[in-house]
């Protein structure tokens, strides 16, 4: 069987392994996202009494459409996989472009690859899916001695899986809903004994993050990680940062 990950209320995460054949897990009314970290997998998409046979390998992915028939017919790989539902239709992908950020409607399926590179001052991000309304899929990899922003979301929810390397993660310091920057870097500032917040991760552990939860990673070996979320990607309120980046979306990362 696939392991669990995360049973977030708007979307959940399975880590697939080569030798899961039950992918009971994958519901037919869901949004899905596939997206394999390595070996081989073959899928078959019904459409129309058509078979659309897909075969995916090492960063590469598929996204299917809620009420289309599929299986997997094959799998000897290590990938992943996030699901979400909602009621808003259609499903509309955000694109993030070489120079800007459009909006596409996706009909049944889209394969994913050479999916976007996002760099970081820490090493970078694939955003591989970025569904509005729905979920999102970035694999991350920070170099070793690195750290990313202190910071909370205040809408956003997100799980990350190591899946190479090794990182200490602090996590679990929740604040106020509506806090102020200024009011939730004094909390931080103020709390004593942090290292008690602090959990090392490696590879199989994983994490959650939820609205108004202070976080940060340290990465003690360069690190590769899986993280879905919900949609809200621009939300990111920075309390410190070793680069002085500013809260929200950095243009210059991107473009």
């Amino acid at each position: 069987m696939s392991n669990k990950v995360s049973s977030n209320p708007k979307y959940s995460m399975h880590q697939i392994r080569p030798d899961d054949r039950d992918f009971s897990f994958l519901k037919k009314n869901t949004l899905k996202t596939i997206f394999l970290h390595s070996g081989m997998m073959t899928i078959e998409i019904y459409i129309n009494s058509k078979v659309n046979l897909i075969k995916l390998s090492e960063n590469e992915g598929v996204n299917i459409m809620p009420n289309i028939d599929f299986a997997v017919v094959s799998n000897n790989s290590h990938s992943f996989s996030v699901q979400s539902i909602d009621n808003k239709n259609p499903i509309i992908e955000i694109v993030d472009g070489v120079d800007n950020r459009t909006e596409e409607e996706i009909n049944d399926y889209k394969l994913i690859k050479n999916a976007k590179k996002v760099t970081k001052p820490w090493g970078y991000e694939i955003w591989i899916a970025w569904f509005k309304n729905h979920h999102v899929l970035k694999k991350i990899y920070m170099l070793e001695g690195n750290k990313c922003s202190l910071q909370y979301h205040q809408q956003k929810s997100e799980t990350n899986f190591i899946v190479e390397g090794q990182a200490n993660v602090l996590k679990d310091i929740k604040i106020e809903n509506g806090i102020s920057e200024s009011d939730a870097l004094k909390y931080f500032n103020d709390i004593p004994n942090i290292e008690n917040y602090i959990t090392a991760m490696r590879p199989g552990d994983y994490w959650d993050n939820n609205p108004y939860e202070i976080h940060r990673v340290f990465s003690v070996e360069s690190y590769t990680a899986y993280e879905a979320s919900t949609h809200q990607l621009d939300d990111v309120i920075r309390l410190k940062d070793d680069s002085n980046r500013v809260s929200g979306f950095i243009k210059s990362e991107h473009y």
